[in-house]
């Protein structure tokens, strides 16, 4: 598989900036009684298939892993982004009709919980080594979503084993191979100040982060949406947000400061879809240009009209290019079988 780029790459490195707190995965509709009634929809309430499985996978260090899963057969492990949990996927459990779909909530997020290494994209990627391991995955498909993909390629970095016996592709969906704003220094004295703030306060929130509901607050989280979300989603990506424990949003937004693989990318012979959203304003489309011209066997898509919650926004269109570069790699395989002889 080439490195395929489906959109000019000059008109794109320009595109969109990066504002705000790193990686919110937030949004609401107008108004805080219009979102609320929408959480209170059969939607909201039962937002993955009935026929799921959910588990609970213990790591290493002591925490545990919340696990959804549908169907048999080659499989694909969904990672979320930061302050978002498993049940984002719900719409791409339609992929379990022909493959094991396994869906992740993140130490910290959802019902899993951390144990006593902490949080850092180091500590995601070994939780990722532990799902595949722990359940004996083979040709696996890893799909991540902004800090679900900064975990699937430091993943790639420190566990090449692992990526090599149990995994066949990788999806990078609205993410990037490094921190998207700051320099080292700069990241650095963040995450330090950060990190006092926080022992200091108990892991109080900035009062942004945490106000009641307002036009300035909406201002804010519907920057993760490109046109036209629709109101469940938007208080659906707001409700995994506000449940989220005050300490673990802090430690793991602390955690993306400290972030750059490039170089691993520049090494990876794992096949890779690289996904992004025309309007995503948290990682731009530049960020997915750079990963795509990084990797060696890549294929880029930009979807027009799209932000950053593309599982929300685009999910028929997800699970159509999911099937499509799944299905590419199997025609590659069965190629190579055919060159080998009987």
């Amino acid at each position: 598989m080439t490195n395929v780029v489906s959109c000019t790459t000059r008109a794109l490195w320009g595109a969109g900036r990066l504002a705000g707190a790193v990686g919110l995965g937030i949004a609401a509709e107008r108004g805080l009684m219009a979102a609320a009634r929408v959480a209170d929809s059969p939607d909201m309430a039962s937002p993955v298939p009935d026929d799921v499985q959910h588990r609970m996978l213990p790591t290493p260090d002591g925490g545990s892993l919340h696990l959804i899963e549908r169907g048999e057969g080659q499989p694909i492990v969904l990672l979320h982004g930061i302050t978002l949990q498993a049940s984002t996927w719900s719409r791409q459990f339609d992929l379990g009709d022909d493959h094991r779909v396994v869906a992740c909530d993140l130490r910290g997020h959802g019902d899993s919980t951390p144990g006593s290494d902490g949080f850092g994209l180091e500590v995601l990627a070994s939780d990722l080594a532990t799902v595949l391991a722990g359940l004996d995955l083979r040709d696996a498909i890893l799909v991540g979503h902004s800090m679900g993909g900064m975990t699937v390629q430091t993943f790639c970095r420190e566990y090449p084993e692992v990526l090599e016996a149990r995994v066949g592709g990788v999806v990078l969906l609205s993410t990037s191979a490094r921190r998207v704003l700051l320099d080292d220094a700069q990241a650095q004295n963040l995450a330090g100040q950060l990190a006092q703030r926080g022992e200091k306060t108990n892991w109080a929130p900035l009062p942004l982060l945490r106000m009641p509901w307002s036009d300035l607050v909406e201002t804010v989280v519907r920057y993760a949406f490109g046109r036209s979300p629709s109101r469940v989603d938007l208080a659906r990506a707001w409700a995994m947000y506000d449940v989220m424990d005050d300490e673990h949003l802090g430690r793991s937004n602390i955690g993306l400061l400290d972030y750059d693989v490039r170089d691993t990318l520049l090494d990876l012979e794992v096949p890779a879809l690289v996904v992004t959203g025309e309007l995503d304003r948290l990682t731009p489309p530049r960020f997915a240009i750079e990963m795509a011209e990084l990797l060696s066997r890549s294929e880029l898509h930009l979807l027009a009209g799209a932000g950053h919650q593309i599982m929300f926004e685009r999910p028929d269109e997800l699970d159509r290019l999911i099937r499509s570069f799944v299905a590419g790699l199997d025609g590659e395989r069965a190629g190579q079988r055919d060159l080998s002889g009987p």
